[in-house]
C-alpha cells in the first residue's frame, strides 16, 4: 500500500515537472507567409504613399522639405523628411529624418521617431514636430521632365508609346513579354534584347514598378537597363531609400546615385542615357573606357562613368563596337515604355 501511494506521488510529481517544462520551453514562431501579389493597377495603391512637399525647419533653419512616405505592409509606414527638392548630392545629404507609424482607428498615421512626432492623412497633409523642428507638407505628384519625350527627327523608335494602344514590339527579339493596352510593354518570361545593335549613343526609356509594399531590397520591383548587353543600369523600387549601389539608378555595383531620384511606386519614370563606346589605340590598348551618363527624372545621377567588362548578370562582357540594348527578366512586373535611341 505505501509502495502504491508513493510511486503515485512519484508520477504525479513527473507529470507536473513536464507540465511545467512544456509551458516555459518558447514557441515557435509562425513562418512569415509569402509575400502579397503584386498590384500593377495604379488606382489599387495606398492613400498614404506618396510625397508631401512644404515647410521644412530643423534647428531653427527654415526651408523647403520633402517628405516620403514608404508603405511597408500590414498598414505600416516609414516617411522620411528631407530637405528639397534636392538638385545636387549635397542637397540630398543635408538631412535625413525618419519617423514610423501605422494606421489607427480614425484612419490616419501618427508617426513618431528621433524626438519627432507627426500625423499622416493620406493625400492631403503631414504635419510634424520637435524640439527645434516642424515640418508641415501637402500631398504632391512629382513627374519627370522628361515623360512622355516624342523622339526627335533622326531617333530610332524601339517602343512606340500611344495612350490606349498596345506598342508594336517588333524591335524586340522576345515575344514573350507582354505588350498592354496602356501603351506599355511588361517584363515576360526571360531577358529581352533589340535586333538591332547599338555603339555610342542617347537613350530615353521609361520605365514603372508595381506596388509590392511586402516584399524587401531585391525583391521589390527589379529588372534593368543594359547598354550593349554589358553595363546595368539598375531598375529597382527604391522610392525613399538611403541609396546604395544595387538601388534604382544605381549602375550596378560599380557606381551609387549620390541622389536617389525614384519616384513612388506605379509612378512612371525615366532614365535619359548617353553611352559612349571605348576609344582603343592603333596598338590594341584601350585609351579611354567606355562611359556613361545618366539622368534619372531629370536629374543627374551620373557623369561620364568609367564602365568595367562588365556588370553583374550581364549577357557578354569585353569591348565592342556596337551590341544590342538588354532589358532584364528579374521575374517582377516591371514595365517600360516609349524607348528611342539617337545614335552618335
Amino acid at each position: 500500500m505505501k509502495r502504491t501511494v508513493l510511486s503515485l506521488i512519484v508520477i504525479t510529481a513527473l507529470i507536473s515537472s513536464v507540465s511545467t517544462f512544456a509551458s516555459a520551453a518558447p514557441k515557435k514562431k509562425k513562418a512569415p507567409g509569402p509575400p502579397a501579389p503584386p498590384i500593377t493597377d495604379p488606382a489599387k495603391v495606398d492613400k498614404y504613399t506618396g510625397e508631401y512637399t512644404g515647410q521644412f525647419v530643423v534647428d531653427g533653419k527654415k526651408g523647403e522639405g520633402l517628405a516620403q512616405v514608404i508603405a511597408e505592409g500590414k498598414g505600416q509606414y516609414r516617411a522620411v523628411l528631407m530637405r528639397g527638392l534636392w538638385k545636387t548630392a549635397k542637397d540630398a545629404k543635408q538631412v535625413r529624418i525618419e519617423l514610423t507609424g501605422k494606421i489607427d482607428a480614425d484612419g490616419n498615421v501618427p508617426l513618431e521617431g528621433k524626438g519627432w512626432k507627426g500625423t499622416l492623412i493620406g493625400r492631403k497633409t503631414l504635419v510634424a514636430k520637435a524640439e527645434k523642428g516642424s515640418f508641415d507638407g501637402k500631398w504632391t505628384v512629382r513627374k519627370s521632365p522628361t515623360l512622355c519625350a516624342k523622339p526627335p527627327k533622326g531617333a530610332i523608335v524601339l517602343l512606340p508609346f500611344k495612350p490606349g494602344k498596345e506598342p508594336d514590339m517588333k524591335e524586340w527579339t522576345n515575344q514573350k513579354w507582354i505588350p498592354l493596352s496602356n501603351g506599355a510593354m511588361r517584363v515576360g518570361r526571360g531577358s529581352n534584347f533589340t535586333v538591332r545593335k547599338f555603339g555610342s549613343m542617347k537613350l530615353h526609356i521609361e520605365w514603372r514598378c508595381p506596388y509590392e509594399p511586402t516584399r524587401r531590397g531585391q525583391g521589390r520591383g527589379n529588372s534593368g537597363v543594359y547598354t550593349q548587353k554589358r553595363y546595368e543600369v539598375q531598375v529597382l523600387e527604391s522610392f525613399g531609400l538611403a541609396s546604395k549601389s544595387n538601388d534604382a539608378g544605381s549602375i550596378y555595383k560599380v557606381a551609387n546615385t549620390k541622389i536617389n531620384a525614384s519616384l513612388p511606386p506605379l509612378q512612371w519614370q525615366t532614365y535619359d542615357i548617353e553611352f559612349t563606346n571605348a576609344i582603343v589605340g592603333s596598338d590594341g590598348k584601350t585609351k579611354t573606357p567606355p562611359l556613361m551618363s545618366v539622368l534619372h527624372n531629370g536629374v543627374q545621377i551620373h557623369k561620364d562613368v568609367p564602365m568595367p567588362g562588365k556588370t553583374t548578370a550581364a549577357a557578354a562582357s569585353g569591348l565592342t563596337v556596337k551590341d544590342s540594348l538588354m532589358l532584364q527578366d528579374h521575374g517582377n512586373k516591371v514595365e517600360y515604355r516609349n524607348i528611342w535611341i539617337i545614335e552618335k
